[in-house]
């Protein structure tokens, strides 16, 4: 009895150890794929967090081109504020609070080519000149804009723009691809740093953040996404 006891103790401890210490390097591997959540502080400014209109800057919410919604068809679905006593509302689709914004791709059809969703930076102060006057934000003491993007079904594609008061036009003067592989079906946190953006933009005086999600970013027609806490953070 006692070889055989013997014989059964080192078997059983050489089969365990392997697998155990698999397990003990795969956590590490693991936990460099979790990136740290940013959450707002005293301070940082709030953007949007899309529970009423217009912004908490007091700036204007708007979708332009191919996202632009059709009003004449109130069943389908259409790019706007996800609200509570909509038909489809899901909680899951809110990062926040009771509301988000619902974009969606060529509900008119596709004649543009191009669909973007954009927020001003504060109110209006002149809009019989284009580009409209918009009260310009100081920024230059942030690190960062973030916010938070869930699709529908993964896969969309989008690229954030931004805009101060001296640009000539509405067309972008910055722009950035923070998820080359688009979204995913939960809710994300993009954080884009300042510092990649400012030989761009004079970030004393930001007037305008959005998101380009038209064909030209990759998205087929009916790609929709869902946003919510547009926010620049120090």
């Amino acid at each position: 009895m006692k070889k055989y006891f013997l014989f059964i103790i080192p078997v059983m401890v050489l089969s365990v150890v392997p697998l155990f210490s698999a397990d003990i390097k795969a956590k590490p591997d693991k936990a460099k794929e979790i990136k740290k959540e940013i959450s707002l502080k005293p301070g940082d400014i709030m953007v949007a967090d899309f529970e009423g209109h217009p912004n908490n800057l007091g700036g204007a919410v708007g979708v332009y081109g191919d996202g632009e919604p059709d009003w004449s068809k109130p069943a389908e679905t259409h790019s706007w504020y996800y609200e509570p006593q909509l038909k489809d509302y899901s909680r899951k689709n809110v990062h926040s609070g009771a509301q988000s914004f619902r974009l969606v791709h060529g509900q008119k059809g596709i004649s543009q080519q191009w669909a973007s969703f954009g927020c001003d930076l504060g109110p209006d102060l002149d809009i019989s000149v284009t580009p409209k006057k918009v009260k310009a934000l100081d920024v230059s003491q942030c690190k960062s804009f973030v916010f938070w993007i869930k699709g529908a079904k993964g896969g969309e594609k989008f690229k954030v723009i931004f805009r101060d008061s001296h640009a000539p036009s509405y067309m972008p003067q910055a722009k950035t691809d923070p998820l080359p592989k688009g979204c995913t079906q939960e809710w994300q946190q993009v954080v884009i740093p300042l510092s990649g953006i400012e030989d761009r933009v004079d970030l004393r005086n930001m007037v305008h953040a959005g998101l380009e999600f038209g064909i030209n970013t990759g998205n087929a027609k009916g790609a929709v996404f869902y946003l919510d806490d547009w926010a620049f953070v120090k």
